[in-house]
């Protein structure tokens, strides 16, 4: 079953964390200090390249609700693993306008 890394709307107590429910809560953690917090177009917080450490939560879920998540958070973003204690899991980054 895949793992995902989330950072912002996502987590618990967030905007949008009901699109979590069903997923089970590994526990908290921090990435590489291989990103950079922005903003997205919509006031949202957004994972870009860059040199720090974001801090987040990881969740179980089933290939069928990544899927989901793949849909929510729709164009703007893009799905690459990244490396926490519970193994690799995957992140949202903003793309690249340039991309």
């Amino acid at each position: 079953m895949p793992l995902v890394f989330v950072y912002g709307t996502l987590k618990a107590g967030c905007k949008y964390h009901q699109e979590m429910a069903g997923a089970t809560f590994l526990g908290p953690c921090s990435t590489p200090a291989e990103f950079a917090l922005n903003t997205d177009p919509w006031g949202h917080p957004a994972a870009v390249e860059g040199q720090t450490a974001l801090e987040g939560e990881v969740y179980q879920l089933t290939e069928e609700h990544l899927a989901k998540l793949d849909v929510f958070e729709g164009e703007a973003y893009t799905r690459h693993t990244t490396a926490t204690p519970f193994g690799n899991t995957w992140i949202y980054t903003l793309k690249s306008p340039h991309a």
